[in-house]
């Protein structure tokens, strides 16, 4: 939407929506890697766990230092031979003219970058609260909540899979199963649950989102005066 306006930054733009999505999956890993220290017992028992927790830290460490490089590259597209940026005007070298621009917003503003990451690690972290009030209030609290902490981003991360509409389902199944295997004894709780009645509460939460799409023509009557990214943000 934000793209198509005829006077929007279009670096800016994707570097906005594309931020969102990785430092929101970034503040998952580090939360479900901070807090299966506090669960060694139970990981080091199951395989299946300490594959997932080896799978945590490596994308914690290895990711950022990669997403660097990327972007230092990006913003060397002038120097790439002709071969490598393609023909001016076509698909791939405009993309890349994207990816330059989306590169230098991002190394003038890592500040905002570092401080869109701590507001993203308290989002994530009122949405384990939230998981446990349920839990607490479907007097399904049988697990320690520390394994909320490690389901509960594992289970978001799985809902990203386009395996259904959704995720629907997918999320469900995955945090049932981490807080099975998180569990000092064996519980028969439908810990999906939880992680549907979570689901149920967010989609009412972007309804707000959806009336302003459906109805944006409303509230700018004027859009390509003022729809530029200067008048959004």
């Amino acid at each position: 939407f934000v793209l198509k306006q005829s006077h929007a930054r279009k670096g800016q733009a994707a570097l906005t929506i594309v931020l969102d999505r990785f430092v929101g999956l970034f503040s998952m890993l580090l939360i479900a890697a901070l807090c299966s220290l506090l669960l060694l017992d139970q990981i080091l028992a199951s395989p299946p766990l300490m594959l997932l927790v080896f799978s945590t830290f490596l994308l914690v460490v290895c990711g950022p230092p990669g997403a660097w490089l990327l972007l230092w590259l990006l913003r060397r597209t002038d120097r790439f031979p002709a071969w490598l940026t393609g023909r001016p005007g076509g698909r791939w070298y405009r993309l890349l003219q994207l990816g330059s621009e989306f590169a230098d917003c991002f190394n003038s503003g890592k500040k905002q970058v570092f401080m869109a990451l701590g507001i993203s690690m308290a989002g994530q972290l009122l949405e384990v609260g939230s998981l446990l009030w349920i839990a607490h209030h479907l007097s399904m609290f049988v697990t320690p909540a520390k394994t909320f902490f490690l389901a509960g981003p594992w289970a978001w991360i799985a809902n990203i899979l386009p395996i259904s509409p959704g995720g629907l389902g997918v999320g469900e199944a995955a945090f049932d199963q981490l807080c099975q295997w998180l569990s000092p004894v064996a519980v028969s709780v439908a810990f999906g649950t939880i992680f549907l009645v979570n689901r149920l509460f967010m989609i009412l939460a972007t309804v707000p989102g959806l009336l302003f799409f459906l109805f944006r023509n409303r509230f700018l009557p004027d859009a390509p005066e003022v729809a530029s990214i200067d008048s959004l943000t």
